[in-house]
């Protein structure tokens, strides 16, 4: 029996440094946000930005690939967004999905303040990802804005062309991908591990087509800023942005904060500290 508790406490315990780890962030990102709001939304649009980067390398790079190796290609070289975001340092809607939830269930941040934080990093993106959109545009769009048939118009089509369910399912994959990436490189000090482990997870998204709003942002402003189809509107990419968002909040709140949380913490009897709630 003492062996079998000693194991217990011992997976409890695994997860618990990570998700405690990950509610304490959550803490200072809100204090943060109140003594420089101006600080925290411009990392907000930096972060919005940065995925518009890794839009726009793999929109270029699929744009001239065969279409046997073109999810290959595409999926390998999305890695550099998280990369930015986590080494630069920014604040990326996606993680924040998973950082609030810890801190909510831990009760170190309020329902209120987790959805202020939401919306305010949900904004803060959109913004950076249109902001880059456009100078891409200014740039000359990569030479395949204006041309109907160009991989970002066909992918903004299929996106905002996609059924309600399809879209939460795929989002919610996302989602759980991006943050797991978050979530195993918290768990090594190694920088080498931290960006193979981002690269597998982002490819996964990536290649297997799965759904991430704040990417979506940057293809979508694209798309519509240049000679986009009949197809492609405002409407279908705000459409398919409150779908996907959702699916995003339930892959990263459900399926990673709420999942390692009851992993960490046992339903009766042990609270976050080892005692008994309160």
């Amino acid at each position: 029996m003492g062996y079998t508790h000693q194991a217990i406490t011992e997976v409890l315990l695994l997860h618990r440094d990570i998700s405690e780890q990950f509610a304490d962030i959550a803490v200072s990102k809100i204090n943060y946000a109140r003594r420089n709001p101006l600080g925290f939304f411009i990392l907000t649009m930096m972060a919005g930005a940065y995925v518009g980067v890794g839009i726009v390398l793999i929109l270029t790079l699929g744009h001239e690939a065969e279409a046997a190796s073109q999810k290959l290609i595409m999926g390998s070289l999305f890695g550099i967004t998280l990369t930015l975001i986590i080494f630069a340092g920014a604040e990326l809607f996606s993680g924040h999905i998973m950082y609030m939830t810890f801190g909510f269930f831990y009760r170190k941040v309020g329902a209120l303040t987790v959805i202020t934080d939401w919306i305010f990093c949900w904004y803060g993106n959109l913004f950076g990802a249109m902001m880059l959109s456009i100078l891409v545009v200014m740039g000359g769009g990569n030479a395949w804005i204006n041309d109907q048939t160009s991989l970002v118009h066909q992918v903004a089509e299929a996106k905002m062309n996609s059924s309600v369910v399809e879209l939460i399912a795929r989002a919610i994959i996302c989602n759980w991908l991006i943050c797991l990436a978050i979530w195993m490189s918290a768990r090594t000090k190694s920088d080498t591990t931290k960006c193979i482990l981002i690269f597998w997870c982002l490819f996964a998204f990536v290649a297997a087509g799965f759904e991430h709003g704040i990417a979506n942002m940057t293809v979508f402003t694209i798309s519509l800023l240049g000679n986009h189809p009949e197809s492609v509107t405002v409407l279908g990419g705000a459409y398919n942005l409150a779908v996907v968002s959702v699916g995003n909040i339930i892959g990263g709140a459900g399926f990673i904060g709420v999942a390692y949380y009851l992993a960490a913490v046992p339903l009766f009897g042990v609270g976050a500290n080892g005692g008994k709630d309160s």
